[in-house]
């Protein structure tokens, strides 16, 4: 094992990124993280290793390939994309390609075997992804429980040479150099803590490479992805979104035809036809036959989707109010057409799966009808958009109750002060199916203040991450800018690490992290991003707070100007001092209007739009926020 360590540290000279600055300690944390994270773990997520008698495999030998890649015959896509990523990064580290054939396990030779085997059962009705490096007489056995954990299997072999991946792209990889690669005697076995384990892809060009990354980081589950997915084996969660018209199948001319009135929610006595976010009249049964007619078609038509997003609206007290629908609470009425919706996908696509969302109004847990959990495809995905993210969704948060309520058909919600977990386990008694839980850790309360996103708590992920496996649920995905879009992608990298593995050291994680983005400048950085997320999570517009975010900006850049640098760091660098120009603009227009002082609230949006245009390559990246600012300019 330590010969993994002790390799990395001779192969940092030739890294992509600068490793001068790299302390001797990190570059052992990181060997030992790419291991397997050695302390074993309990069993549901253990990282196993056992030492054997195998003798080593010889692989490379000055330069030149002493063994093959061996895949099984007709291979699926993912297993050969698996192939071909050992064959590229193996030709990267040691300048030697090894050739990748079909054959069987048995044949005799040198090889990397790749492979799928029945390492575990079906959790919940999910498959598992564990995996095995094993070293066997003259084989490398890499073997996966799914396609995607062969590919797992794969990057965790690579991983043990030295290799790591920061955030999407190439610039984000560390690569060894070394003319000769041995596999040691490996036994390695890898079970994930959560099945479900994602990412909510934004941009669609760039997004690519968040794809390729989540591959490596082992996560794999992506709400929209772009195309190309299916390669890295990622599971596509899709649906016909929040907008009335689409999940109904309409034009969005519908409003000119009265015959489709009777399909939207009566709202105050009418029928809320002006509202793109609304929800059906699920007590109408054309309306009903509809909305399943437009989902089925959708799931046809994406071959490729595996949960089937039956979204809700984006809005709150948009149910119809007509007779039938309001003696039953929103969730019970959204779930009996779920509940159906169900039944007709297994009928057409046993694998696939359907998920009820608990959002808005359907946050609400159930209370008179019952999930029909029988053909095991049903997915409660866990939405909390109102929660505070400044704490672990299981603490107490004096002055931020949690109230719920929808008048009409008396569903009250209790108001407390112990936020949203006892709604989470509420669910979790009337659901005993797998639970998702969509989190919004970008997320910081009004629309003004969520540049915070850029750096969020990585404590409060990791709180939550633990306090998930402990409840049993099933995984989470995030609603966040690509990690590519980020001043660092730490919170995507520390998160796709705690779903594998949750008992992992954050500061060590943090530490190694760091160390390895930002060389020399990786405490002055770390001292940047917390100070600015000290003030943006405080999400108080006023002078002060816009005069310490102008203070940790010079701090800042006087304290990198005279860090040695590689042409990678200086562009994160950069990245930091542009997002803190940005946000403090942001909270400096806010603030000025929050004053009432027009003139400076004019100048400060006057300068907030010229340094967005003059840098709009860099800062189309923040997503969400470019279409606030352009709603903001009209």
């Amino acid at each position: 094992m330590i010969t993994y360590c002790y390799r990395l540290l001779e192969a940092s000279a030739m890294m992509r990124v600068s490793v001068s600055s790299v302390s001797r300690s990190v570059c052992l944390l990181v060997a030992w993280s790419c291991i397997g994270w050695l302390e074993a773990a309990e069993p549901t997520t253990a990282h196993e290793l056992r030492a054997v008698g195998a003798a080593p495999v010889l692989l490379v030998e000055n330069g030149v390939a002493r063994a093959t890649i061996l895949t099984p015959v007709k291979p699926s896509e993912v297993v050969l994309f698996a192939a071909g990523q050992l064959q590229e990064y193996l030709k990267k580290i040691s300048g030697a390609t090894l050739l990748i054939r079909e054959g069987t396990a048995s044949e005799a030779g040198r090889a990397i075997v790749l492979e799928k085997d029945d390492l575990d059962p079906l959790r919940r009705g999910l498959e598992v992804d564990s995996f095995a490096v094993k070293c066997q007489g003259n084989r490398l056995r890499l073997a996966g429980n799914t396609d995607r954990a062969v590919l797992y299997a794969a990057y965790a072999f690579l991983e043990s040479l030295g290799a790591v991946w920061l955030e999407p792209g190439e610039e984000g990889e560390i690569l060894p150099r070394m003319q000769t690669i041995v596999a040691d005697a490996l036994d390695l076995r890898f079970k994930p803590a959560f099945d479900l384990r994602g990412v909510c892809v934004y941009n669609r060009g760039t997004g690519k490479q968040t794809l390729d990354w989540m591959g490596k980081m082992r996560m794999n589950l992506a709400l929209y992805p772009p195309p190309g997915f299916q390669k890295h084996g990622i599971l596509q969660m899709a649906g016909t979104g929040h907008d009335f018209a689409t999940r109904m199948g309409l034009p969005k001319d519908w409003r000119k035809d009265p015959a489709n009135e009777n399909y939207v929610a009566l709202l105050k006595g009418k029928r809320a036809t002006q509202s793109e976010h609304v929800e059906p009249c699920m007590s109408n049964p054309e309306a009903l036959h509809r909305l399943l007619a437009t989902s089925l078609k959708f799931i046809e038509d994406r071959p490729d989707t595996y949960i089937f997003d039956m979204r809700a609206s984006d809005n709150v007290n948009i149910w119809c109010e007509c007779e039938k629908c309001r003696d039953q609470t929103p969730t019970d009425i959204y779930l009996k057409y779920v509940n159906h919706l169900a039944a007709r996908v297994h009928e057409k696509w046993p694998r696939k799966k359907v998920s009820l969302i608990a959002y808005h109004n359907t946050a609400f847990p159930l209370r008179d009808t019952s999930p029909d959990l029988s053909h095991e495809n049903l997915v409660l995905w866990f939405a909390p958009i109102k929660r505070p993210y400044r704490q672990p969704i299981n603490s107490v948060t004096p002055g931020e109750q949690t109230k719920m309520e929808f008048p009409l058909n008396k569903a009250v919600w209790p108001t407390t002060d112990s936020g949203w977990e006892p709604i989470l386990l509420a669910w979790q008694k009337v659901f005993a199916g797998p639970i998702l839980v969509l989190d919004y850790y970008h997320w910081s309360g009004l629309a003004e203040r969520r540049s915070a996103y850029f750096y969020t708590r990585p404590s409060v992920i990791a709180a939550d991450l633990k306090h998930y496996h402990d409840l049993g649920l099933a995984g989470s995905i995030g609603v966040e800018p690509c990690p590519s879009h980020l001043p660092n992608g730490w919170n995507h990298y520390l998160k796709a690490k705690l779903l594998w593995d949750p008992s992992q050291s954050v500061t060590d994680l943090e530490r190694q992290y760091s160390e390895l983005f930002y060389g020399t400048s990786a405490a002055a950085a770390l001292r940047c991003l917390k100070a600015a997320a000290h003030v943006l999570n405080a999400e108080v517009d006023d002078a002060e707070n816009v005069s310490k975010l102008k203070e940790v900006a010079g701090t800042f850049v006087a304290e990198v100007r005279g860090c040695e640098k590689t042409r990678t760091v200086e562009e994160r660098l950069k990245r930091i001092t542009l997002w803190l120009d940005y946000v403090t603009l942001r909270k400096e227009y806010f603030c000025r209007v929050r004053e009432k002082n027009k003139e400076a609230a004019d100048q400060a949006k006057a300068a907030l739009v010229k340094l967005v245009e003059s840098n709009l390559t860099q800062l189309t990246r923040y997503h969400n926020e470019i279409k606030e600012l352009q709603a903001l300019k009209q």
